[in-house]
């Protein structure tokens, strides 16, 4: 299974990735230059995994004038993946850090240059979720016997 996973906002982090590993990365500013990545695999996209965005009272405020990106790029790839005949999984963000536990892949230096990180995680414990990819315990575990 192939799976592409998205961050979405005004910088989307996205991976492209099977069970094994991590085929493709990157970061997209923008609509146009998320479209010519997801572009790139069209064809070859079992999944897609999508961090959801929901404003929540705090924040809604600070979304005052804004377009709010993040739920443009989410409507965009729910069309895509209607139109491509794509399963859509949606993770909210307060699962990041129990994806982070299960993957062991944690942002480094600034969020800005990270996105991609978030995508993965999602996308990776998606594969995890499904019984198609190991936790990083179940490969630790796996290491110390040595049947990795």
């Amino acid at each position: 299974m192939r799976v592409f996973s998205v961050d979405p906002g005004e910088t989307n982090g996205w991976v492209y990735q099977d069970p094994e590993k991590m085929i493709d990365f990157g970061q997209a500013q923008g609509l146009a230059n998320l479209i010519q990545a997801i572009k790139e695999y069209e064809g070859e996209i079992d999944y897609l995994v999508i961090e959801d965005y929901i404003i929540l009272g705090k924040k809604a405020m600070s979304h005052s004038g804004s377009r709010v990106p993040a739920i443009q790029i989410i409507g965009w790839l729910k069309g895509w993946a209607l139109e491509h005949n794509v399963p859509v999984q949606m993770y909210p963000a307060r699962m990041k850090p129990l994806q982070q536990k299960r993957t062991q892949k944690f942002p480094k230096g600034a969020h800005a240059k990270n996105h991609w990180v978030d995508a993965y995680n999602h996308g990776r414990y998606f594969l995890i979720e499904k019984g198609l990819a190991k936790s990083a315990l179940q490969i630790e575990k796996e290491k110390q016997r040595g049947t990795a």
